[in-house]
C-alpha cells in the first residue's frame, strides 16, 4: 500500500509528497529516456516520456557538494551524457525517494562502473554490496591513482554526509518478499473499551489517474518560516482543493510542522519520508492552524 499511502501523504504534505508517490511508480524492466541535467556526479535528471526524473546512479557513490572533485565529476559526466539517450533500468528507490537506476550508455557501457573506472566515484558497498565488479574497478582507479584518488586522503562521500549531518542515502535491491520471509507476523489483538466507540477516521482512496506534476504546479508546495525566518513546516496554496485534502481534516493556511514525530523543514528532506514512513498504520500530523497547534490523524489501512 505504499503508493496508496504516499497519495495520503501527499494531501497531508501538501503537494509535495504527492511528487514522491509518482517518483515510487515504476517501469518497464528497461526503458530509453534522455539526460537533461547534471545534478551531482551520481544524480541525473532524466526525461523519460514527458516527465522528468532525478535518478540515482546505482551503486556508485560520487562526491558531494564542497567535496574535493565535485565539480570534475559533474563536468565529467555531463560529458559523457547530458542532452544523450540512455537506458535505465530500475532497480530500487532510495531513502530520500529518488528512484535508483542502472544506466547504459548507447553503446552499452555502464555508466556506474565507466565513473569507477575514471575514478570518479566510490563504489557503494553499502548499498550494492554484491557488486564485484565495480569494487574491482575502484580498486584499479585507486591503484592507478586516477581521478579522486590523486589525493593522498580522501573521505568517501558517505563519512562526508555524517560529518555534515546530511541524511543518508540508503536503497537495497532485494525484494520485499524475500526481506520479510523471516519476519513474524504479528497476532492481531482487539481491545473493547467502553463507552461510545469513536468515529473512524476517513480514509481515502488513490485516484488512478492522479495529475501529480499538475497538482504540485497548481498548489505550489513550499516550506513556511517564521518571523526570524527559520523554518517551520510545509505549507501549499489553496490547501482544501487538492483532492482528498478536506476530506482529511486539512484546511487552508496550515502548516505541516511534522509527521509522526518527523520535523519538516525543507523540501529535501520531505523526499525522504517515503522510506521513513514504509510500514506505517497511520500519519499523525502536527499543524500549525492560525497559529495554534492542532493534531491530523491519518490512516493508511
Amino acid at each position: 500500500m505504499l503508493y496508496s499511502s504516499g497519495y495520503r501523504i501527499g494531501c497531508a504534505g501538501c503537494l509535495v509528497l504527492a511528487g514522491m508517490g509518482a517518483a515510487t511508480g515504476s517501469w518497464a524492466e528497461e526503458v530509453m529516456g534522455k539526460v537533461v541535467s547534471i545534478q551531482e556526479g551520481d544524480l541525473l535528471g532524466i526525461r523519460i516520456g514527458e516527465g522528468t526524473r532525478t535518478c540515482r546512479i546505482f551503486g556508485v557513490d560520487c562526491p558531494e557538494t564542497g567535496q574535493d572533485y565535485f565539480e570534475e565529476a559533474v563536468k565529467q559526466m555531463r560529458a559523457w551524457v547530458e542532452d544523450k539517450s540512455v537506458t535505465l533500468e530500475k532497480v530500487a528507490v532510495d531513502s530520500l525517494g529518488m528512484d535508483v537506476v542502472r544506466v547504459k550508455l548507447e553503446d552499452g557501457v555502464d555508466l556506474g562502473r565507466l565513473s569507477l573506472d575514471e575514478g570518479l566515484a566510490w563504489w557503494d558497498y553499502g548499498n550494492a554490496p554484491k557488486e564485484a565488479e565495480y569494487r574491482k574497478a575502484m580498486a584499479r582507479a585507486m591503484a592507478a591513482k586516477k581521478g579522486l584518488w590523486t589525493a593522498e586522503t580522501v573521505l568517501s562521500p558517505s563519512d562526508y554526509r555524517k560529518s555534515h549531518n546530511l541524511p543518508p542515502v540508503v536503497y537495497t535491491t532485494e525484494p520485499e518478499e524475500a526481506k520479510s520471509e523471516s519476519a513474524p507476523v504479528p497476532e492481531k489483538v482487539t481491545i473493547k473499551a467502553k463507552g461510545d466507540p469513536k468515529p473512524a477516521a476517513p480514509k481515502l482512496a488513490m485516484p488512478a489517474d492522479a495529475d501529480y506534476m499538475g497538482l504540485i504546479m497548481k498548489h505550489q508546495p513550499r516550506i513556511a518560516t517564521n518571523a526570524a525566518g527559520e523554518a517551520i513546516g510545509l505549507t501549499a496554496t489553496d490547501i482544501m482543493a487538492i483532492p482528498g485534502a478536506a476530506q482529511l481534516g486539512l484546511q487552508n493556511g496550515d502548516v505541516v510542522s511534522s509527521v509522526n514525530g518527523i520535523a519538516i523543514r525543507s523540501e529535501a528532506q520531505v523526499m525522504g519520508l517515503v522510506g521513513q514512513l514504509q510500514g506505517a498504520d497511520r500519519l499523525e500530523l502536527s499543524v500549525i492552524r492560525g497559529g495554534q497547534p492542532t493534531t491530523v490523524v491519518i490512516p493508511l489501512r
